[in-house]
């Protein structure tokens, strides 16, 4: 049984992370919800437990600007990191709701 405070919905969307150890790595959204994410960073492992950067790549945005939320890693594994997200605004879920994106094609490159 998962201990989540919102459903998850499918949505692929291309991020930069900032995980200190490393820096900036290129990951891809699995899914989100109004209080976290699961991604996919390829290679590199995140840590459970370390805080990051997760900075959303156009088209996300609020007013032009990027969007950039700090997040808790929950847990991490060979199929990608679950995180939490930390400072978000109701502007800053708005911007990243699935439904919203409706003139994405649900996926978005680098």
């Amino acid at each position: 049984m998962e201990n989540r405070w919102s459903e998850r919905t499918p949505l692929e969307i291309s991020l930069m992370v900032y995980f200190a150890p490393v820096g900036l790595i290129r990951a891809t959204s699995k899914d989100v919800s109004a209080n976290g994410m699961s991604i996919d960073t390829g290679r590199i492992a995140l840590a459970s437990d370390e805080t990051i950067e997760v900075t959303f790549v156009y088209p996300v945005s609020i007013e032009g600007v990027s969007l950039t939320l700090t997040a808790h890693v929950v847990y991490s594994s060979d199929n990608g990191s679950g995180v939490e997200f930390l400072n978000h605004t109701f502007e800053a879920l708005d911007a990243i709701n699935p439904s919203n994106q409706s003139s994405m094609k649900k996926t978005a490159s680098y």
